[in-house]
């Protein structure tokens, strides 16, 4: 193995195609693992925070959001002094320190929303790893820190279409994002029917599907 090559060796999974990201993933690869793992030496990184960890036991439920209370991720006035004892518990499972959390914060007002996103999960083992290879302790975490599967995800937005889960593409496909849509124009300049507006101003049902994407009435009005 360690003297094999093939034509994706010496790419990074962000720099794959669709196609060779399917094919990757029949022969068990995700993001993280492509990108990190030695074969002929073990994983590059440390080992996750969370395997020398004991999951938090919280006091309550995740902080509620609405539209005028942003979810922790995206507050970048939110410090870590901050943050509620259950969101420190959290953020102290999932490796992030004082230092970091305030960092990142500062980054998350700068940059496009797949920048601020990346900012927020670099510095704590998470940015190539996929919801679905998340322990439900992290998902957890996650949640406390107002992440979704789809917020957590970067919203779906370094995903092909028909890498997407099917439940998201149906209700990507239910908003006017369909597959040409999706996969054919940039994020900026691509529009779907809901997207002049504003979360109140969406029915009920509009309102399920842009959650299966990841977005909130804050996120949706403010991102």
């Amino acid at each position: 193995a360690e003297i094999c090559s093939a034509q994706v060796d010496s790419s990074m999974w962000q720099g794959l195609s669709g196609v060779q990201r399917v094919h990757l993933k029949i022969l068990g690869y995700n993001c993280w693992v492509w990108n990190n793992y030695d074969f002929s030496g073990g994983a590059q990184t440390d080992t996750p925070v969370w395997q020398e960890t004991v999951p938090p036991t919280y006091l309550g439920p995740p902080p509620a959001t609405n539209c005028n209370v942003p979810p922790a991720w995206a507050d970048d006035e939110m410090g870590w002094d901050d943050l509620a004892a259950d969101q420190h518990s959290a953020a102290e499972f999932l490796g992030y320190t004082e230092s970091i959390w305030n960092e990142d914060q500062e980054n998350d007002g700068n940059g496009s929303q797949g920048e601020q996103q990346a900012s927020f999960d670099a510095r704590a083992y998470y940015a190539d790893v996929e919801w679905a290879d998340l322990i439900l302790a992290q998902r957890a975490a996650f949640a406390y820190l107002g992440h979704s599967k789809g917020s957590y995800s970067g919203f779906y937005d370094d995903y092909y279409f028909a890498e997407l889960p099917p439940q998201v593409q149906a209700a990507a496909n239910a908003v006017g994002y369909t597959q040409d849509v999706w996969d054919n124009c940039a994020a900026e300049i691509c529009s779907a029917q809901v997207d002049s507006s504003m979360w109140q101003g969406l029915s009920g049902v509009q309102r399920v599907h842009l959650k299966i994407l990841g977005y909130n009435c804050w996120v949706w009005n403010n991102y």
